[in-house]
């Protein structure tokens, strides 16, 4: 359970209440499921380790283990970097590692399986992956024809189809040995198929993907319908005024009807017929589409025969929803008089921003600047509000003109806490001038400002002889004046003091003021 306890330590909930303004959080959407997952293979003679590729919006990553491929995985570890070492292992056993991406909007599926060992592996290992995956195209009438570069390792294969890419992949057969044929297949309907090698230690992971469908001319044959389109998608939020679908064509057909749902299981209807392979389901009165809405489209192919089944549905939405907080958020931290600068990456299709901040970097967050109104549209944001001397921590959220676009009123969730403070130090004092009478320089300024409740209290004054070179502190005043002796030159020689100022507070000195200089001749 010690992993469990670290995901919930990292993804703690913060709930923020605004005057009025929507309750946020920084929960973003559930992330996708992490892929490219290897487990090493005697590469450590004391644990496995798994590494994954980076997901997006992913804050933690959870690590599952089990005896055997399909066996039962179970929670080993969390970690926030995309690799885990897991030492406990008996060295020499093979174990099946899977990982899942989580984030305060929930956990990711599990990523495909892959093997791993310590040490010397102990008797059989499973074979790996096959390669080569083809799948015929059209070859034949009544069948799909499976192909496969063979394992040597493998004594048996399990194939899988689905008719989506994207969708869940179920067993339909075995095979010792390459081909395999899919007899139980409609023309003209695509297919997509994934092969595992398995011997006695168990099977491998699954092989990429490969489509292929049935009939020479890919359709249905005389006096039949149609078979299912494939490869049905549904754009989503690629376009701001509609979705676009898009399907494989399907031979033998003479029109394709194309349906909707609001839901994935249920409750399709009609919306359009066209002869092409692609619909825009544009929103206009006619068929309203809501902006970042999810709407399931499944479309069936049609002849003088009559219609085929619907496809497998795909999901879409019109505009660009905000699911994931601004990155790499800055705040300047004493640097700045006037305020504190926030900075961040700018969210693609973002129309707005709204910044918030706290005084703790664990608190609620129920200040949001400008009272919790857009405050910029570019990405940044002077927090002139800010009290000098005070630490700040400013989280932003990405916002849409459509309340429907972000999950807390078109908004994404918040940023990490970035901390930030506005400088209560004085500004260099400016206006310098000098008055040389005799061997001694007079050097005059104007009063420096200073942040309210943090008066200047002293001016130090310094003095080098090169404008670029190291000043050395001569002195220092109340006053807005100095006087200073120099050492003077040598008879037949020449001497540039420059002079710098700066003036200090409670909290400090300022920076140093633009130099002056003053020409001593001996």
């Amino acid at each position: 359970m010690r992993g469990r306890a670290l995901l919930w330590g990292v993804l703690f909930l913060a709930v923020l209440a605004i005057n009025g303004c929507d309750i946020r959080s920084f929960l973003t959407a559930v992330p996708e499921a992490p892929r490219d997952v290897e487990a090493s293979k005697g590469a450590f003679p004391d644990r496995v380790r798994v590494t994954w590729g980076e997901v997006a919006g992913a804050a933690v990553y959870v690590v599952y283990r089990a005896p055997a491929a399909e066996g039962s995985y179970e929670e080993i570890g969390a970690t926030s970097a995309t690799m885990f070492d897991d030492m406990g292992i008996v060295p020499g056993t093979v174990y099946w590692y899977k990982v899942r991406a989580c984030n305060d909007g929930g956990c990711s599926p599990l990523s495909r399986e892959d093997f791993g060992y310590a040490g010397e592996p102990q008797g059989q290992l499973p074979p790996p992956a096959p390669t080569g995956i083809s799948a015929s195209d059209g070859t034949y009438t009544d069948k799909v024809r499976v192909n496969w570069d063979a394992v040597a390792e493998a004594t048996i294969y399990r194939i899988y189809r689905t008719l989506n890419p994207t969708g869940d992949f179920t067993e339909i057969g075995q095979t010792s040995g390459p081909p395999y044929d899919d007899g139980d297949v409609v023309q003209g309907t695509t297919y997509w198929y994934r092969v595992r090698a398995c011997n006695d230690a168990g099977c491998s992971p699954f092989s990429d993907a490969d489509a292929g469908y049935a009939s020479a001319e890919r359709g249905g044959g005389e006096a039949q319908v149609p078979g299912i389109p494939g490869n049905v998608t549904a754009t989503q939020g690629a376009y701001e005024d509609k979705v676009r679908v898009t399907w494989d064509a399907v031979a033998g057909a003479a029109y394709y009807e194309v349906f909707r749902s609001d839901t994935e299981g249920a409750g399709y209807g009609q919306i359009a017929e066209t002869t092409g392979t692609s619909y825009d389901d544009v929103d206009d009165t006619a068929s309203a589409v809501d902006p970042c809405v999810s709407y399931w489209y499944k479309v069936r192919a049609c002849n003088d025969n009559g219609c085929g089944d619907l496809s497998a549905p795909a999901e879409g939405w019109r505009e660009h929803r905000m699911t994931q907080p601004p990155e790499n958020v800055t705040a300047t931290d004493g640097t700045r008089s006037d305020g504190v600068l926030v900075t961040w990456d700018p969210v693609p299709y973002a129309d707005s921003y709204k910044v918030y901040r706290d005084t703790s970097p664990t608190g609620t967050f129920t200040e949001c600047i400008a009272g919790c109104t857009t405050v910029q549209t570019q990405s940044s944001y002077l927090d002139v509000t800010a009290s000098p001397g005070v630490y700040y921590w400013y989280r932003v959220a990405a916002c849409s003109e459509y309340v429907s676009c972000g999950p807390y009123g078109g908004c994404s969730g918040l940023s990490a806490p970035e901390r930030g403070s506005r400088s209560c130090l004085p500004s260099a004092p400016g206006g310098l001038q000098i008055t040389l009478s005799g061997t001694q320089v007079t050097v005059s300024w104007t009063e420096a400002e200073s942040p309210p409740g943090h008066p200047v209290q002293i001016y130090e004054i310094y003095r080098a002889t090169a404008e670029d070179g190291d000043y050395t502190k001569i002195g220092e005043t109340a006053d807005l004046t100095f006087v200073d002796t120099p050492p003077l030159p040598q008879p037949g020689e020449t001497i540039t003091y420059y002079y710098r100022v700066k003036a200090c507070n409670d909290c400090g000195c300022g920076p140093l003021s633009d130099a002056i200089s003053v020409v001593l001749s001996g």
